[in-house]
């Protein structure tokens, strides 16, 4: 019954990805799963032997292998910045702020047009055939029928023609007859589009795509560079405040930089990740996501790489804004660098931030 949504999360819709429906327990289980690898990162951390200051010193260096001044480096290096930084604790925070930000920004409360888009284009999904098109078409033209009555019908009314009933009868057909149209006419125009994709030797399927579109047209999250720069602003310049920038003389800097580095890119990511999963729950709960499979032609705006399939087309967007963010917080830890100061260095990229939306 859980599993199935009939006790537990019963108000949550499912979620559809592909031909497989699951439900709402899929969003707790993501926050479990986050929970988790943060938890493992806590032990791991804490079970390590952190570095001392003597490890990094140069008369240490030929006791260990390069490897282990590396791992020792990054695991001291993580551990600064995920404790003593309070990364972590932002990073838990802003992850929060992003699931209620996409559980109401996302919220999904179809109407009866829209009702009936799904309904319509869930019974023709698949393989584009002349047959679908034609029985769309034949629908289509029931309900002008429908609807140009509505002079004659009025007129027979007016002269007593017709009783007061069947007249209401006329009226509840013609008002669903009109929902029903703007349904039908929404789903032959994408019968057409798919037409002329196949015309031009594409091999798109037929797919219900409002949650497609809703997804493929998010993009980078203002609040995940917000907290880069709040996560990275200080990575150089926190140390020059506390004098730690003293020990650079007998540490291996390569070394250190490298930690640096990799934290900067790996924090980035995980966080870019996370939030794009989250998305991804949210907008699959409320639209589903069918048909995954299918070549990303079948969807309307996609130019390159349109011949991938939907989940692949989506996960190269999401690698590609991985790479964004790597790039934009290697650069604010060289701001960091080279303003040696955490409030100047968090003004400057919140300004260059600001701009860099500005031009988007």
């Amino acid at each position: 019954d859980l599993c199935n949504g009939n006790v537990v999360f019963s108000h949550i819709y499912p979620v559809v990805i592909g031909e497989t429906a699951i439900y709402g327990v899929l969003l707790v289980s993501l926050v479990y799963f986050f929970t988790v690898v943060i938890m493992c990162g806590l032990y791991v951390l804490h079970t390590s032997r952190p570095i001392e200051y003597k490890t990094l010193s140069l008369p240490q260096f030929p006791t260990l292998t390069k490897r282990k001044r590396v791992k020792s480096v990054f695991a001291y290096e993580l551990q600064k910045q995920l404790f003593a930084s309070k990364t972590l604790l932002l990073l838990i925070a802003v992850l929060l702020i992003k699931l209620y930000a996409s559980r109401t920004g996302y919220h999904f409360e179809p109407t009866y047009t829209e009702q009936k888009y799904h309904s319509y284009m869930t019974s023709i999904q698949g393989e584009y055939t002349e047959e679908k098109r034609d029985a769309l078409n034949h629908e289509l033209s029931e309900l002008y029928e429908i609807m140009g009555q509505k002079e004659e019908m009025e007129r027979k009314y007016r002269a007593g023609e017709i009783a007061r009933t069947e007249m209401g009868r006329y009226l509840v057909l013609f008002y669903e007859a009109e929902q029903n149209e703007k349904a039908l006419v929404k789903a032959n125009e994408r019968l057409e589009f798919i037409k002329s994709q196949i015309e031009n030797g594409k091999q798109p399927y037929i797919v219900y795509d409002t949650g497609w579109n809703e997804l493929l047209a998010s993009e980078i999250d203002a609040v995940l560079l917000v907290f880069i720069i709040a996560a990275l602003c200080g990575i150089y310049s926190d140390e020059y405040k506390n004098g730690m920038n003293k020990l650079y003389s007998v540490c291996n800097i390569r070394a250190l930089r490298r930690a640096k580095i990799g934290f900067c890119i790996g924090i980035s990511v995980f966080a870019a990740i996370a939030f794009s999963a989250i998305e991804t729950i949210i907008i699959a709960v409320n639209f589903t996501l069918p048909l995954c499979l299918t070549q990303a032609s079948g969807i309307e705006g996609i130019t390159l790489f349109d011949s991938l399939p939907l989940i692949a087309y989506y996960g190269l967007r999401v690698f590609a804004g991985c790479i964004f963010v790597s790039i934009f917080s290697l650069g604010v830890s060289l701001l960091s660098y080279l303003t040696k100061n955490k409030v100047l260095t968090f003004l400057l990229s919140l300004s260059l931030l600001l701009v860099l939306l500005l031009l988007i």
